[in-house]
């Protein structure tokens, strides 16, 4: 468990913020800050490098809950960012229906602030999502070198994406094995391949599916059963909408050791109607 060390507000009466760094003793002495750890005293803020505490590089993190109207289904989109910073702040969002995330690299500045559209973690998935559709029964399966041939009944060729040949190379629609229940999809088997071809043959009335390995799957794509449900989903990045809940607790993490400032956190937040 990690130790931190808490600051008290006299003026706000409170417990104000943590501290990574837990000094053996502290001090202060004429308007300075001293702290004493494995017998050596450091003098605080005389330097410009942030949140090194002696001599070990530390995070900045912040953590902060969206919670208006908190009995009513909400849809949080973004993250909004007002202040100064290099680097926007990496986040993590958590309610009580979902989690989600974006990345330093899912930001865009505009106007002085930081954008970003909250995604949800590569590889989760949902039955009860849009992008996550049922193909039918598998008819046939078989295996050729790197790649796995399936056929099933029937053109189930609509909305289905294909592998690129540029990179990333991995946006193929995920196969998986499903559990259906009368029309409904309950639940997803395993990660099985990615689609690299589909194609439909109408004199056979016939959908033939190449499947191939994908970074979620390991080392080979592996073959469905015959008589196997198969479900395809979409990438969960690139499908996210939003975290849905009746509030959003997010936690945001800055890596920088330079001066920066956080004035505000704000969100596009909208009624869920699913």
């Amino acid at each position: 468990m990690a130790n931190y060390t808490l600051t008290y507000s006299e003026e706000l009466l409170g417990w104000t913020s943590f501290h990574s760094y837990t000094p053996d003793w502290m001090a202060g002495l004429n308007n300075d800050f001293y702290t004493f750890k494995n017998g050596k005293v450091w003098k605080h803020n005389v330097n410009t490098t942030r949140n090194n505490y002696y001599g070990v590089q530390y995070d900045t993190i912040i953590e902060t809950v969206f919670n208006v109207e908190p009995d009513q289904p909400k849809m949080f989109k973004t993250i909004k960012l007002k202040g100064k910073s290099a680097q926007p702040w990496s986040a993590v969002v958590t309610s009580d229906l979902s989690d989600g995330l974006i990345a330093v690299s899912g930001y865009e500045k505009k106007e002085g602030n930081w954008y970003g559209y909250v995604r949800r973690e590569d590889g989760d998935l949902d039955p009860t999502f849009l992008s996550v559709q049922g193909l039918g029964i598998v008819d046939t399966a078989t295996t050729v070198l790197d790649t796995v041939v399936i056929t099933i009944i029937g053109n189930v060729t609509q909305g289905v994406s294909v592998k690129t040949q540029s990179p990333p190379q991995n946006n193929g629609d995920l196969l998986f094995a499903g559990v259906i229940s009368g029309s409904s999809i309950t639940s997803l088997g395993p990660k099985l391949g990615q689609v690299s071809t589909i194609s439909y043959d109408s004199v056979t009335n016939t959908t033939t599916i190449e499947m191939v390995n994908h970074p979620y799957t390991g080392a080979a794509p592996t073959p469905p059963s015959i008589g196997e449900y198969l479900i395809s989903a979409k990438s969960s990045v690139a499908e996210s909408y939003g975290l849905r809940g009746s509030y959003m607790n997010v936690r945001l993490t800055n890596s920088e050791s330079e001066h920066v400032e956080l004035l505000s956190i704000g969100s596009e937040i909208f009624k869920s109607y699913q």
